[in-house]
């Protein structure tokens, strides 16, 4: 259990599937935890590629102290909406306060959030 994560407000829980360019495929998945980051949250979609074909499209950003690498292409399993996504982007924030985590854990490594947006096309 990452102490960081449940300061930070990280009570969801996700899978991280890391692509392995070497081998060209899927690394065993990783637990870690996430909250939501956007304010629509968990958004579907319905679009028509080609007339009378409707396809429907997922889309959230989730942000999260995990200490993995995620890279664009990679996928995330959301436990609660049952649903895989790929991470179309990653967003590394900046100067995030540690202030709880600080006073309760002075010497634990700090672990920076990152943002994870999931199917958008739009980031």
């Amino acid at each position: 259990m990452n102490l960081q994560q449940m300061a930070n407000g990280e009570f969801l829980h996700a899978y991280y599937i890391e692509y392995d360019e070497d081998k060209k495929e899927y690394k065993p998945r990783k637990r870690f935890r996430y909250k939501t980051y956007d304010d629509t949250q968990y958004r579907e979609s319905r679009y028509s590629p080609q007339a009378g074909h409707d396809t429907t499209k997922s889309t959230v950003s989730i942000e999260t102290s995990a200490p993995y690498d995620f890279k664009t292409y990679d996928k995330v399993y959301l436990v609660n909406n049952d649903v895989t996504l790929t991470i179309t982007a990653v967003e590394e924030r900046q100067n995030t306060p540690f202030a709880m985590t600080n006073l309760v854990f002075p010497g634990m490594r700090k672990t920076s959030p990152k943002r994870l947006h999931l199917n958008k096309d739009d980031v």
